[in-house]
């Protein structure tokens, strides 16, 4: 015999697809009432600079979605004045320290390794730690001083790589802003008032990027446009999806990222750690022979038993960008791509064309 454990409701409502997502795959929204206690608990640590740089001087910033409630990461820049690098940067990337309140082994800690990350639904995350840590305490949120693994790394004006430097530090945020209103400060030639305190910051911030910029299209890395969907809900039902427009504010932040995930690779490899990259294999010779397949229904030629480059397959897609079949080409080039991995093995990140990289960044929600 079977009996009725629980009633979930309609099928079409938000919170009950929700549910019927987390049941199906063995997640959960919530936390035991220990891990809450734990969590609870937590919140009564003070925060001390006894053990780490002080640098609430400087003017941090988050930029995130405008619907983001856990800030893993924030980014400052300044103007390098070493007269050996003139017109170089200085740039701070800054990471939640969620090892500051989540110790190891503790029931908070083997939850989170048990979860791995955190998975967001639309107006929902079944998150890998407590709400009270996630959206709280470790958050970088404006106000509170905030513990801070960082790396400081200085960029010549071209971009190059001089030198970095990681250190735990507490920081300040100035300000968390989301990715529409830096797109507004990029552009604008007068900000509003709200960004009086941090002008000079979102200067050196665009200044700093433009350096990057020339670096990153030196490597080449694979430009493939794949814009998210977002799925637009009221309270109870998705009343929309609309595709995501990647804006340059988008590009800023994955270039100060993808800057401080390298070194952090570099460190972890020239200090001989037992450490896990994010890997990225070239494409297989039987996934390039499906993609020549693919490309001589738009009468293209590609040769697949060449040695495949990111800049052979960024020619690809700029030289056939007519809009009646270019999101068809950037999803058959996507296709054919390996898939993204995480291994104790390094042998580079094809699609970001780096021979050194790991994921340093978003702590809060990455184990």
């Amino acid at each position: 015999k079977a009996k009725i454990v629980e009633i979930i409701g309609k099928p079409n409502l938000i919170k009950n697809i929700n549910k019927y997502l987390a049941e199906k795959n063995g997640l959960s929204f919530f936390f035991a009432e220990k891990l809450e206690n734990e969590a609870q608990n937590l919140e009564k640590i003070k925060i001390n600079n006894s053990d780490r740089l002080e640098i609430t001087h400087l003017n941090f910033i988050t930029i995130d979605p405008s619907d983001a409630k856990d800030h893993d990461d924030a980014i400052w820049a300044s103007k390098d004045t070493d007269a050996n690098n003139i017109g170089g940067w200085e740039i701070i990337v800054a990471i939640a320290d969620v090892s500051y309140f989540v110790k190891e082994n503790s029931l908070i800690d083997l939850e989170a390794m048990k979860r791995c990350f955190s998975i967001y639904f639309p107006n929902y995350v079944a998150p890998m730690l407590p709400l009270k840590l996630s959206n709280k305490l470790c958050s970088l949120n404006i106000k509170n001083k905030k513990p801070v693994i960082a790396v400081k790394i200085k960029i010549d004006k071209y971009g190059n790589k001089i030198s970095y430097k990681f250190f735990r530090a507490l920081i300040q945020i100035s300000m968390n802003l989301n990715y529409e209103e830096f797109e507004n400060a990029f552009n604008s030639q007068i900000l509003p008032k709200k960004f009086d305190k941090i002008k000079t910051l979102i200067n050196d911030i665009i200044g700093s990027y433009k350096s990057l910029k020339i670096s990153r299209e030196k490597r080449v890395p694979l430009e493939i446009i794949s814009p998210e969907n977002k799925i637009i809900t009221n309270e109870k039902e998705v009343i929309d999806i609309q595709q995501e427009k990647v804006l340059e504010s988008n590009r800023l932040v994955e270039e100060f990222m993808v800057t401080a995930n390298s070194c952090a690779a570099e460190f972890l490899i020239e200090n001989s750690a037992n450490s896990i990259f994010r890997v990225h294999d070239k494409p297989t010779l039987s996934k390039l022979y499906e993609l020549s397949l693919a490309l001589k229904e738009f009468s293209i030629n590609f040769d697949y038993e060449n040695v495949v480059t990111t800049s052979m397959l960024n020619r690809l897609l700029k030289n056939n960008n007519e809009e009646k079949y270019s999101k068809i080409l950037n999803l058959a080039i996507l296709r054919c791509q390996s898939q993204a991995q995480y291994s104790s093995k390094n042998i580079g990140h094809f699609g970001l064309s780096l021979d050194k990289y790991t994921h340093f960044t978003s702590p809060i929600r990455r184990y």
